[in-house]
């Protein structure tokens, strides 16, 4: 039996968090999936900015931390995340994940 409670715990926890990015931040591309999270900035200015201002957020409202694996990446590289390879002009299903898949079937 999966125990499912630590996700469904982390969805409401870090629902303040959503909204503080998406409504007060006004992140246009900003995804999260459990307790990870992701954001799309045109800069890297704009992501060691939204980098301190979340992580101050955190502490301050939730009493979290981010995690030291916390980065920042140029929009060039793709992003891996949560089974896929994010471009800054397309999503590709990682080469792994099609690997299971085509197991699995």
């Amino acid at each position: 039996m999966v125990n499912y409670t630590s996700q469904f715990f982390a969805n409401i926890y870090l629902n303040e968090l959503d909204h503080f990015i998406k409504e007060k931040l006004r992140v246009k591309y900003y995804i999260r999936y459990m307790d990870d999270f992701l954001l799309l900035v045109p800069t890297k200015e704009e992501a060691k900015e939204y980098l301190n201002i979340i992580s101050k957020f955190l502490k301050d409202n939730l009493d979290l931390e981010l995690n030291i694996k916390s980065k920042y990446y140029p929009s060039k590289m793709c992003v891996d995340f949560c089974g896929y390879r994010i471009f800054e002009t397309h999503i590709l299903v990682r080469n792994r994940c099609k690997k299971k898949i085509k197991k699995n079937n």
